[in-house]
């Protein structure tokens, strides 16, 4: 079977994803999404919000922020072949971070409804749809929590000494209390 330009587009940006998948799998897939341009400086994903998407992303890059006591805090940039919008989708919740275009991007872009309908009519897609996002997000959510720590570390961190006074506190009345000191 020849493989529309879509498909093979796809097969190569999702590489992960698509190994384990046949090409009509694929083709389905591409037919039952949308492909969507989003201009640069368009929001895709407001923070806190349900979506019903999953956004796979062709073309262009994206950043994904939050907003924390008034501060945007980038979580970091997202090159194509990266699928997102999934904790709100797969999770019924809201969204975890506002993501933007940084450029003009093109996406195929998948509701529930369709996600559904492959759901029964090719069970290997949401299978390894599945299995590739909680892969992603395991990934995503472990390097949040890096620069999320280093942003702390950053703030925390006296600039004369390069010491954390919370952790000296912290360490000094650890070692008083293994060493029978009754008071920290």
């Amino acid at each position: 079977m020849l493989m529309s330009a879509s498909t093979q587009e796809f097969r190569e940006l999702f590489p992960k994803f698509t190994s384990l998948l046949d090409t009509s799998a694929i083709e389905s897939f591409v037919s039952a999404a949308n492909e969507v341009t989003y201009s640069k400086g368009s929001t895709i994903i407001l923070e806190n919000t349900i979506s019903n998407k999953l956004f796979f992303l062709l073309e262009g890059t994206l950043n994904a922020y939050i907003e924390k006591n008034g501060k945007r805090i980038n979580l970091g940039e997202t090159p194509p072949g990266s699928i997102i919008g999934e904790v709100s989708f797969f999770g019924d919740c809201p969204t975890t971070a506002t993501v933007g275009a940084n450029t003009d991007c093109k996406m195929f872009v998948l509701g529930k409804a369709e996600f559904g309908k492959l759901q029964t009519e090719v069970p290997q897609f949401a299978s390894q749809l599945l299995r590739t996002t909680s892969i992603m997000l395991t990934t995503r959510l472990h390097n949040t929590d890096k620069k999320l720590c280093q942003g702390f570390i950053d703030q925390e961190t006296d600039p004369q000494t390069n010491i954390i006074p919370g952790l000296v506190v912290l360490y000094t009345n650890i070692y008083k209390l293994m060493h029978g000191h009754t008071e920290v």
